[in-house]
């Protein structure tokens, strides 16, 4: 059966989403990442954009962002294309307005794309 064609752009749909999930390079510098992420994050994707995950949002404590870098690192690593895996509550503060919060997130992370022009990783973030 041929595909059928439609008239969304995945583009579209990728902003449509209702969770967070933020695109890494093989670098592990983030490439995009979707409205959804940016609210919950109070930044626009300039200020993400080519940047290396673990230099942006560091409004934790030292502890918690050792403990989230150390998932990180080690789970990007052990993937392989077609799988997930999900990391325990993490927490990961955030400061919305300057006012620091703590939050609890769970983060999904998958390999998107492994081909010729590189690594791509999705980070779905539960907050």
């Amino acid at each position: 059966m041929a595909p059928r064609w439609h008239p969304w752009d995945v583009g579209q749909i990728f902003e449509l989403l209702p969770d967070a999930w933020l695109i890494l390079d093989e670098r592990r510098c983030v490439v995009t990442a979707n409205d959804a992420y940016l609210r919950l994050m109070s930044c626009d994707l300039d200020a993400l954009r080519g940047r290396f995950v673990h230099d942006i949002n560091q409004f934790s404590s030292k502890e918690p962002r050792d403990e989230w870098r150390h998932w990180l690192d080690a789970v990007l690593l052990r993937l392989v294309p077609g799988q997930f895996e999900l990391s325990q509550p993490l927490r990961y503060d955030i400061a919305p307005n300057g006012q620091l919060e703590a939050h609890y997130w769970r983060v999904r992370a998958a390999i998107l794309q492994d081909g010729p022009h590189g690594r791509l990783y999705g980070l779905h973030v539960q907050d």
